[in-house]
């Protein structure tokens, strides 16, 4: 398309159906006469139609997923490309990701969504430096989306009911790879003028358009899945705003199959996996009660289920029940749970520890499945083809293997140089045409425009700065000492220039303030082409910028960045990160490949963590990020440099790429949920009735249960040294659980603060007291911390921690 007509290309943003629309006639068939562009034509359509049509797994985990039960993947946003603009950021661009490495890997996945009038706001910098939100409608006739059929070839409607009335939404479906997204649209004859705004702005800012787009999302999707004839293996809610679609699953299990609340519950575990995103509590999606109860008392008092149990569902404790927290709700009725990054994970355990009251903070089951970028969708062309050049790689088998990626280091320096120098002056190019057009609505003089095109300079070391503009990111981090950083500004030597892009939410006034800040200064005399930005961020820009830039910054304070997936983009194309150690750059930094913003310290007050890393920042620059690149060899390549930008890619590309991340989501999450689910509803839910009946009971049985002594063998003093022994023993009281269903573990935390948990021997009963002992050697040498615990087990519980119960001794 590039080919047809570069210019309207890039005008259409990349949409192919806006673009073939407004061509005329005669280029058309002129096209068509192209014996090259049709030869061209067809080897395309052959390499789509062999990679549609090839059926095989690419990994051998994929055995009980099926098309007829398929993975069902909620989230409220998708961007997977910049003609399809149904997304916000980050969240929406990994579920694209997630989809498109489904895809790539044949795993049969149905994305569930909503279809927006007009998506998420386009951005316009006034000339006073504001954000204005500009809101264009979106054709869907241009889009990749076709209405959907159900088998019957009914087009497919979804019926939600909200208070006083019946919601009715159209379904599309677009057809991403060999994944298939549905997505519900509002806007339709059959609705009141207010209800076909429901699905008009992605994260409406008003609270009753919310819950309506979630009941719309959770409840209108489940029922989408029904109107498909497609029972899921497994449904993975990617972070809590579909939650409702446990509650749908609940009322549907109780209503057709007869279960009652508990073995309801029991299945909905089962088949259910859940992703959260979201590091702060007050982050996460809560409604007040009264709303809570305008829109679902109704629904409840049609179902089966009880409204205490239902609005039990959503908090952690009772007497803070004044709102439903979705996150909650996804956590209680989830088989299984992650975080975004290792970090992340550890978080997301602190934060909802209370969940599993009685076990260490740490214990919650959230694991970690950190993020990754579709590799393909982000790798510049002449970069990838570089690679497989060079390096003598075959990139669909060599993203699920970390030991193909040294060839890297054979690319030719001087090549690998040049072409990141190309790669950069397109961006230059981009970036000189949005200022142009963006100061020209601003009503700008001419000659400012003018002088800034004087100023760009692609041969300056440049920084960028690319993200949603919120407080936790700190984007004017780097202007705390300004003229610190005026005079590597304006180093006439050794430039530096800061290219800023992205969005602040239209309700966060604090973000809208950075924004004003940083254009007011891009358009100062001494700062024109040295501070830059870039208008109405989208993944178009994202693509040139991630294969532009020289050093990718993300400064968020530490560790409010869930994972943060920006920087695998920047890196895969050589581009070197400096970034707080938060989220994925945690887990990657090495010295090789990039450099960290202060360190691993606990924050303590915001003013003292903000000084202290812009006084690292500072001092990386000016110590080690502009003497590297300036250091040049006789042909004028930063050669240390370039043997970073390479550490990079051989690091990035193999270990974060959403490849690597799909097989482990199958492999710890997706296979074992779907096997589980299959288990628990053979023979009409006999497991699910027999362990909801188990944990009915257990409270009262576990009740009874006493500690009658601890003794130790083996210390001779406070100290324990490397490599000595220690035997523990216990005998418990319990007269209604035999040791069958007990499990009793001895807790140690070590001088290090690293805790192991071992699980004790059983050696005899006596009636109803029973015997443990074990035998711990120490691997460290100071002082202990130990406890021994008793938790109550099922061979059909998922964790040991599924009961909540626990008693330490």
């Amino acid at each position: 398309f590039a080919i047809l007509d570069p210019v309207q290309w890039e005008e259409t943003e990349h949409n192919p159906v806006a673009m073939i629309q407004n061509m005329d006639r005669e280029k058309q068939n002129e096209i068509v006469e192209s014996e090259y562009f049709m030869s061209l034509y067809a080897d395309v359509l052959q390499q789509y139609d062999e990679y549609i049509h090839d059926e095989r797994p690419l990994i051998d985990e994929i055995s009980t997923i099926t098309p007829e039960n398929p993975v069902a993947y909620f989230s409220m946003e998708f961007g997977i490309h910049e003609c399809l603009p149904i997304y916000s950021g980050g969240l929406g661009v990994l579920s694209g990701d997630h989809l498109k490495a489904a895809s790539d890997l044949n795993l049969p996945i149905i994305g569930v969504s909503l279809l927006y009038k007009y998506g998420y706001f386009r951005q316009r910098i006034n000339r006073e430096g504001h954000q204005d939100t500009v809101y264009e409608q979106n054709k869907f006739a241009e889009m990749p989306v076709d209405v959907a059929y159900n088998r019957r070839g009914e087009e497919i409607h979804v019926t939600v009911d909200l208070p006083g009335r019946t919601l009715t939404g159209r379904v599309w479906k677009a057809q991403v790879g060999r994944a298939t997204l549905y997505l519900i649209d509002t806007d339709i004859d059959e609705n009141s003028r207010k209800d076909r705004e429901i699905t008009a702005r992605l994260y409406d800012s008003s609270t009753r358009e919310r819950i309506e787009q979630e009941i719309l999302l959770g409840i209108g999707g489940m029922r989408l899945l029904k109107q498909l004839d497609v029972e899921p293996a497994v449904y993975h809610l990617n972070e809590g705003h579909s939650a409702f679609l446990l509650v749908e699953q609940l009322r549907l299990l109780t209503e057709e199959q007869d279960l009652d609340f508990e073995t309801a519950c029991e299945v909905v575990r089962s088949r259910s996996v859940f992703t959260t995103h979201t590091p702060v509590p007050a982050g996460n999606e809560q409604f007040a009660q009264a709303l809570i109860q305008n829109y679902f008392q109704p629904y409840i008092a049609d179902t089966r289920i009880s409204w205490d149990h239902f609005w039990n569902l959503g908090h952690v404790f009772t007497e803070e029940s004044s709102n439903y927290q979705m996150t909650v709700l996804a956590l209680k009725l989830t088989n299984a749970r992650n975080g975004v990054s290792k970090l992340h994970s550890h978080v997301s355990r602190e934060m909802w520890n209370q969940l599993w009251s009685g076990f260490l903070p740490d214990e919650a089951p959230i694991a970690h499945i950190t993020n990754g970028v579709h590799f393909s969708s982000w790798i510049a062309d002449d970069i990838l083809e570089m690679i497989e050049s060079y390096a003598g790689i075959n990139i669909n088998s060599a993203l699920m293997s970390e030991t193909q990626w040294e060839g890297i280091n054979d690319i030719p320096s001087n090549l690998l140089w040049r072409e990141h120098n190309s790669l950069k002056n397109k961006l230059f190019d981009l970036i000189l045409d949005n200022v142009q057009t963006q100061w020209g609505h601003q009503g700008e003089d001419p000659t400012l425009v003018d002088r800034f095109r004087s100023r760009l300079n692609p041969a300056a070391l440049t920084i960028g700065f690319a993200r949603r503009f919120a407080s936790y990111k700190r984007p004017t981090l780097i202007l705390r000492d300004f003229e610190r950083l005026k005079k590597m500004l304006l180093d006439r030597t050794y430039p530096l220039q800061i290219v800023f892009a992205g969005k602040a939410h239209p309700a966060d006034a604090e973000g809208q303030r950075f924004i004003r800040e940083i254009t007011k200064l891009a358009k100062q005399e001494d700062f024109l082409g040295k501070i830059i930005f870039i208008e109405d961020y989208n993944i178009r820009l994202a693509r040139a910028l991630v294969a532009g830039i020289d050093v990718w910054l993300n400064n968020p304070v530490r560790p409010m960045e869930a994972s943060g997936t920006s920087g695998m983009k920047a890196a895969m194309n050589g581009v070197i990160n400096c970034s707080v150690l938060d989220g994925w750059w945690d887990e990657a930094y090495t010295p090789e490949m990039g450099w960290p913003i202060g360190d691993r310290q606990v924050p303590g007050n915001r003013e003292t963590t903000d000084v202290r890393d812009a006084e690292s920042l500072y001092l990386t620059l000016e110590e080690k990020v502009i003497p590297l690149f300036y250091n040049r060899d006789k042909i004028n390549i930063p050669a240390r440099w370039v043997d970073m930008m390479k550490q990079s890619m051989m690091r990035v590309i193999p270990a974060f790429n959403a490849r690597r991340m799909m097989k482990d989501y199958i492999v710890n999450m997706y296979e074992p949920t779907s096997v589980k689910s299959r288990r628990v509803s053979e023979k009409q839910f006999e497991r699910a009735r027999q362990l909801a009946e188990w944990k009915r009971k257990i409270p009262q049985r576990f009740s009874g249960l006493r500690i009658r002594d601890i003794r130790l063998k083996g210390l001779t003093g406070d100290v324990l040294n490397i490599g000595e022994s220690m035997t523990f023993s216990v005998r418990i009281e319990s007269p209604k659980l035999p040791p069958e269903e007990l499990l009793v573990e001895l807790v140690v935390e070590n001088p290090q603060a690293d805790v192991s948990y071992e699980e004790m021997r059983f050696v005899k009963a006596e009636e109803h007291v029973y015997a443990y002992e074990i035998k711990f050697t120490s691997t460290a040498t100071g002082k202990f911390k130990y406890g021994i615990r008793v938790i109550p087990v099922h061979h059909q519980l998922e964790t040991k921690y599924d009961t909540g119960l626990v008693y330490w001794g």
